[in-house]
């Protein structure tokens, strides 16, 4: 079992991925002629399941300030990404929260 690692705290909150650029979405989701589909949506998959296994780490481990950072800016990270379908572990209300506080 891996300790999630993040890159300079600096550089990830001025650049979240999907603040990218994307060949995809620069070549109007065609490639020769072909449509593909949107890259945003597959990183937004990985963004997810890296922050949510970052924030059950740091449960487990009881560091609760760190977990807490994990779901307060995790709406920060995602901005530019397209939202998913389904459950979504970073949309939650307050009285969601109350475990937490």
């Amino acid at each position: 079992d891996a300790r999630p690692e993040f890159v300079n705290g600096f550089f990830a909150v001025n650049n979240p991925p999907g603040l990218g650029d994307f060949t995809c979405c620069e070549t109007g989701h065609r490639r020769e002629g072909v449509p593909v589909p949107c890259g945003k949506i597959e990183v937004r998959g990985v963004m997810e399941a890296v922050l949510r296994s970052a924030a059950e780490h740091f449960e487990r481990i009881g560091d609760r300030d760190r977990m807490r950072v994990i779901f307060v800016r995790a709406r920060y990270w995602l901005r530019g990404l397209p939202p998913t379908a389904g459950e979504n572990l970073f949309q939650f209300t307050y009285s969601e929260m109350a475990p937490f506080r």
